[in-house]
């Protein structure tokens, strides 16, 4: 009998993953990290010149959320951490050439590893963030982000206290659920993620695993 996780590798469309769900297996448990703890954490600047960003070669890459895994993007994102925040460097390829539209990076966290209470940061161009809370909008804890623009898109360089997202355990040697998303706002069919939830960025059972060393 073939592993799921072959028959998901040649046969990444929506009806397969809506199938595995169904049998209680997500081909986002495929999708993992682990993230080191940082000795310096980098100086919010929006710039990626830090010492840590520029030794960390553990970077993510999204693909098009509608599974197309031949899809590629060249969103990438590097993660630290250190007793107090969760260091999060996306660098952002532009998506829309249209000035109206409004690019955004997208943090969910699933710290209960259930796939049941999440918390989702939503992170725009522009610098503004939005939280929310297990689908309650206007989740309002603070979360330095800090933007800068790149030759051919936009980088953005976050902070997210472990108290936005209610922690207050030691933080080493855990597992949370956890996605990474970059999209245009209003646009489903724009939106790029690092495991791929077909449209439901919000879903944690559909987040990836991040480990904590």
């Amino acid at each position: 009998m073939r592993h799921y996780k072959d028959l998901y590798k040649s046969s990444p469309s929506s009806d397969v993953y809506r199938v595995l769900e169904r049998l209680g297996i997500s081909p986002a448990s495929g999708y993992q990290m682990s993230v080191n703890r940082m000795n310096t954490p980098p100086v919010l600047d929006g710039r990626p010149d830090d010492n840590f960003w520029q030794t960390n070669k553990n970077e993510l890459h999204f693909v098009q959320d509608s599974m197309d895994l031949k899809a590629i993007v060249q969103t990438g994102v590097k993660v630290g951490y250190d007793d107090t925040y969760l260091y999060l460097l996306f660098s952002c390829p532009t998506l829309s050439t249209d000035d109206q539209d409004i690019e955004y990076a997208l943090v969910g966290f699933d710290t209960n590893h259930n796939g049941g209470i999440d918390y989702t940061f939503e992170i725009d161009k522009n610098g503004r963030v939005q939280g929310e809370k297990d689908g309650i909008m206007d989740w309002n804890m603070e979360i330095d982000a800090k933007i800068s623009l790149s030759s051919d898109g936009w980088i953005a360089e976050v902070a997210i206290p472990y108290a936005a997202i209610e922690w207050k355990k030691e933080i080493e040697k855990e597992v949370w659920g956890f996605n990474l998303s970059h999209g245009v706002r209003g646009q489903n069919t724009r939106l790029t993620s690092w495991s791929p939830t077909l449209g439901h960025p919000s879903n944690a059972q559909r987040y990836g695993n991040l480990f904590l060393e």
